[in-house]
């Protein structure tokens, strides 16, 4: 009577070698597949964050300059900062006076800081009456001028890479440049930018 010994075969050295090499590459492809995503995702929330930002600001100035008067607007030399008078009051109403005529409140004050544009009120102290015709900045509080009231405010963003903001010549277009870039780590980095044309009431 033959006993047949049961077969005990197992993986040569080939084939498990093959088999690691089968698993890391599978291992690797997925790695790969993730970092590129992840890279990919956080890199459209950075966008995301940055166009959010910059429709605020947009939207604000816009609104800021179109609502303002020629005779009212003062541009820093290096074109960085902007002051404009504001005709409405906080809940966005016109203020006028007993014979329905404009009455101007306070002056809205950009400007550029560092990676930061900022935002500031200036309120106009003087009677109705005289608030009644626009004026610069300048003519508030002499000698004081448009770079004294750089400071305080409201930052819109803290990722500013250009703010400039220029006069059309011969007409009352005001024109704005907003970049603004992120960076998160030593590679991912992020820019959006903005070129817009503002008329103004005169």
């Amino acid at each position: 009577m033959n006993c047949r010994q049961p077969s005990h075969q197992g993986l040569t050295l080939l084939e498990m070698m093959v088999s690691l090499t089968l698993i890391g590459l599978i291992f690797g492809a997925i790695i790969a597949i993730y970092t590129v995503g992840s890279k990919a995702w956080r890199k459209g929330n950075i966008r995301g964050e940055l166009l959010q930002e910059l429709q605020v600001i947009t939207n604000k100035l816009s609104k800021d300059v179109e609502r303002t008067d020629l005779a009212s607007l003062t541009i820093a030399p290096d074109k960085d900062a902007l002051s404009c008078l504001k005709l409405y009051d906080k809940d966005g109403n016109f203020l006028l006076d007993a014979l329905g005529r404009p009455v101007w409140s306070s002056w809205v004050v950009y400007f550029e800081d560092g990676t930061e544009l900022r935002y500031r009120e200036v309120e106009w102290t003087a009677s109705e009456a005289s608030r009644a015709a626009p004026a610069p900045i300048e003519s508030f509080n002499p000698p004081l001028t448009l770079a004294d009231y750089r400071t305080g405010g409201k930052a819109y963003t803290t990722h500013l890479e250009e703010f400039e903001v220029q006069l059309v010549p011969d007409t009352s277009l005001l024109s704005v440049k907003v970049s603004l870039e992120k960076t998160v780590g030593e590679k991912l980095r992020e820019n959006l930018s903005s070129e817009f044309t503002v008329r103004m009431r005169n």
